[in-house]
């Protein structure tokens, strides 16, 4: 048998670093030949044979090449919160159409992103806008007092009309009586209007003028409850004014 090609590693001078021509003396497991068993081996020629040995954490980010990394080999759930910064998700170009659900939205997270006018009706299905969701709403109502032919006279009307129930708890915000039939030709009309036993306002219809409205309303008596009256005084009627009717603006 042939003399080994080395004899003592030991007794070589040491490497402080190597390069990729640099050869290390290797025994060549498939070679039966003990004359050609032993080899050299050039630096960057040795494999790594096994994941094992990789230690962990030993490749750093900086070995990682630009895009190396693609999505066939993160795991499901691999990347976590905690690895992305913070903006690193864009709407635009890592959130694809549809993909974010109600149930991935904080409750009331989206509000402050929908900008006024953006709802359309063709948003909204039939009936889905009740009343609770509309606030306060204003309604008209009229009180006939006089008729078309009926002469406007001083007179008292108690309890010419009683709120119904479906307006309990509306207030009186405005109110205004108007002549269907024909002006005053002499003097100004008259009216007090009165609400559960006091005076809401009173009203003047000045000669020649077909309408007047309320002045000050009193907050103490301006509110609707069910079935109570409501009465109006007329306290003067002109000459020659026909027909007579008070319309209240409660909003409620």
């Amino acid at each position: 048998m042939a003399d080994p090609l080395l004899a003592k590693i030991s007794e070589l001078p040491e490497m402080a670093d190597s390069a990729a021509a640099d050869q290390l003396p290797i025994v060549d497991a498939s070679d039966n030949n003990d004359e050609t068993k032993t080899k050299r081996v050039r630096m960057d020629k040795l494999k790594i044979i096994t994941a094992d040995q990789i230690t962990d954490g030993i490749v750093e980010n900086s070995k990682l090449a630009d895009g190396a990394v693609t999505s066939g080999k993160l795991g499901a759930g691999a990347v976590i919160a905690g690895k992305i910064a913070v903006g690193g998700v864009s709407a635009a170009n890592q959130i694809a159409n549809g993909v974010v659900g109600s149930a991935q939205m904080a409750a009331g997270a989206a509000l402050a992103n929908i900008a006024t006018g953006s709802i359309t009706t063709g948003k909204l299905a039939d009936d889905a806008v009740t009343e609770e969701k509309l606030g306060a709403i204003k309604r008209t109502v009229a009180i006939p007092v006089f008729g078309l032919e009926d002469a406007v006279i001083v007179k008292n009307f108690t309890r010419i009309f009683a709120w119904p129930p479906m307006v309990n708890g509306h207030i009186i915000t405005g109110a205004s009586a108007v002549l269907l039939g024909s002006v005053s030709t002499s003097g100004n009309v008259g009216l007090t209007l009165v609400n559960q036993g006091g005076t809401v306002g009173t009203i003047t219809i000045n000669q020649d003028a077909w309408s007047g409205s309320i002045g000050a309303i009193n907050e103490s008596y301006r509110t609707a409850q069910s079935y109570a009256s409501f009465s109006v005084n007329v306290t003067a009627q002109g000459s020659g004014a026909y027909g007579l009717t008070v319309y209240l603006e409660i909003t409620g």
